[in-house]
């Protein structure tokens, strides 16, 4: 909301994005834990190699010494590889961290980032931690000037809780050797005492071909008139909500739980044109809640709100007659447009309001 009042060539603009950018690698982080624990679902999707590691380059520099050198050697056109983007920064992450350490805090080093494509034959894939059958991969490497490791250390290093670090978890390489086995790549490790390390990571080529450069789809408004009711227990979502809400247009009331949800719409079904519903709340379930307001109005669409992803909710949702879902966090464009979206349809097709979503 505060980007979006400010043009992009004022100062605090690109503060604001790196904000925004920290907070959406942390809402990354949390799908993949949810995914993790069967919650929910890892975002597989073509990804930049190149993208992922400029990005954490400088949002890790301020994490790392100020006496290493951090260099990027990044070849240009690279592949996309298919993953889940909060995996990928999870590696690249790990790597760049583990390569300080190395060095210390008070030494000074360098670590490079590599990257490139290369065509893996059998002969290359014999020096390999992990088989992988021969093609095409795009090759991370990670390079730092640190103390390097004897060839016990070594074996060890990817085992869980496995640390040289008197305050680590042992759990980064371990998580990293996961990561590149669900993908089907390969980990090559070479280190020894004082001469430093090097991690060398091949994950396949989703499609030969670059990535599309991404261009941002111009800002719209999204404006809109009618009534919304806007349902959630947490009292930061209902007051940000309602301020993006109110500035496109729309007039929103706010209930903290099913329960008030389903009293406000008896006293107001006759104007609220849409329900934005949480579905995990206390008092009534946003589910229950569902039931009830289609039981007073079968035609008032509603889209619900989750923290799981849409995958596992929407199969019941469907069936209790929501017209969408979407997934927190969301952005306020994301929000504008779908409750947009939503709006058009069941306005210009009303034989489409039983259907559900």
């Amino acid at each position: 909301m505060l980007q979006s009042r400010l043009r992009q060539s004022e100062a605090n603009y690109p503060e604001l994005q790196s904000v925004i950018d920290t907070a959406q690698r942390a809402a990354d982080l949390t799908r993949q834990l949810l995914a993790y624990a069967g919650k929910g679902t890892f975002m597989v999707q073509p990804v930049d190699l190149n993208t992922t590691a400029r990005d954490l380059v400088t949002l890790l520099r301020t994490s790392i010494s100020r006496l290493i050198n951090l260099e990027m050697n990044l070849q240009e056109k690279l592949p996309c590889i298919q993953t889940d983007p909060a995996q990928i920064q999870q590696v690249v992450m790990n790597l760049i961290i583990n390569a300080g350490e190395a060095i210390g805090d008070n030494e000074v080093g360098t670590i490079r980032i590599t990257t490139r494509r290369e065509n893996l034959s059998e002969t290359h894939i014999g020096d390999l931690l992990t088989e992988i059958p021969p093609g095409a991969y795009v090759l991370l490497e990670v390079t730092d000037t640190g103390c390097g490791m004897d060839d016990r250390t070594k074996s060890n290093i990817f085992d869980p809780f496995f640390t040289t670090k008197s305050m680590g978890r042992g759990l980064g390489l371990s998580a990293v050797s996961g990561i590149v086995r669900s993908h089907k790549g390969a980990l090559k490790v070479d280190s020894s005492p004082g001469r430093g390390t090097t991690f060398s990571i091949w994950l396949p080529v989703t499609r030969d071909e670059t990535p599309e450069v991404f261009v941002a789809e111009p800002q719209r408004s999204w404006l809109g008139d009618g009534t919304i009711l806007v349902v959630d227990d947490e009292e930061m979502i209902r007051s940000v909500t309602k301020s993006v809400l109110e500035r496109v247009g729309y007039t929103i009331l706010l209930a903290q739980d099913g329960e008030a949800a389903v009293n406000i719409f008896l006293r107001h079904s006759d104007r609220i044109s849409l329900v934005l519903l949480d579905l995990t709340m206390p008092v009534m379930s946003g589910q229950e809640a569902l039931r009830r307001l289609k039981t007073i109005s079968s035609t008032v669409p509603v889209i619900v709100s989750s923290g799981y992803s849409a995958d596992n909710v929407s199969e019941e949702l469907k069936m209790l007659g929501a017209a969408a879902c979407i997934q927190k966090p969301y952005t306020a464009s994301q929000l504008t447009r779908l409750i947009s979206e939503t709006l058009r349809i069941f306005t210009s097709q009303p034989a489409a309001m039983n259907q559900g979503m």
